[in-house]
């Protein structure tokens, strides 16, 4: 193995091992001292905003209707659209996605609460200590759980499908 493949591996690991905080730290340096550095990382987490489909913005432009026009006439697509985070956390599903390739059929949650059968561990404890809701009793004994949404167990695939959402989460339905 030579030097700089032992280098990179060095790296690698040292990047796997690095906290959230420097690895930002690090991009932020590199993006402000090296140009090229900083058209990378921007090409890499940013977007026009017009790529990004979503439930108010579902239709993006043709690319037959783009491929009429002629090269000479489009603007520099970095200087004429406005740029917006690439990636994004849902709050319905929690999870990280790209938001280029965002489908109605990206997200997949349940819209209610999951409720605990509190009568599930009579039988369970002799001296009546039920566990505390939470989402760790929810792992360990799914089946005391009933998803109000969709009366499916703690465990149960999510019942509902839509777009991924950012910021805001769908309406979730209230325990009564």
């Amino acid at each position: 193995m030579d030097a700089t493949t032992k280098t990179a591996e060095t790296l690698n690991q040292a990047i796997d091992n690095a906290s959230s905080h420097v690895i930002r730290s690090t991009l932020k340096k590199i993006s402000r001292d090296l140009p090229d550095a900083f058209e990378m990382i921007s090409n890499s987490l940013l977007v026009s905003e017009e790529l990004v489909p979503g439930p108010d913005n579902s239709s993006i432009k043709d690319s037959a209707e783009s491929e009429d026009s002629n090269d000479q006439d489009k603007p520099d697509k970095k200087c004429s659209k406005r740029l917006r985070e690439r990636y994004a956390e849902c709050p319905n599903c929690e999870q990280e996605f790209d938001t280029t390739t965002n489908t109605s059929k990206s997200c997949r949650f349940h819209p209610g609460v999951a409720q605990m059968d509190e009568d599930y561990f009579e039988d369970c404890y002799e001296e009546r200590r039920i566990p505390s809701d939470s989402e760790e009793t929810m792992k360990e004994y799914p089946e005391a759980y009933a998803w109000d949404c969709c009366k499916g167990e703690g465990d149960a695939a999510p019942c509902m499908t839509d777009w991924y959402r950012e910021g805001v989460p769908a309406q979730k339905m209230r325990a009564s």
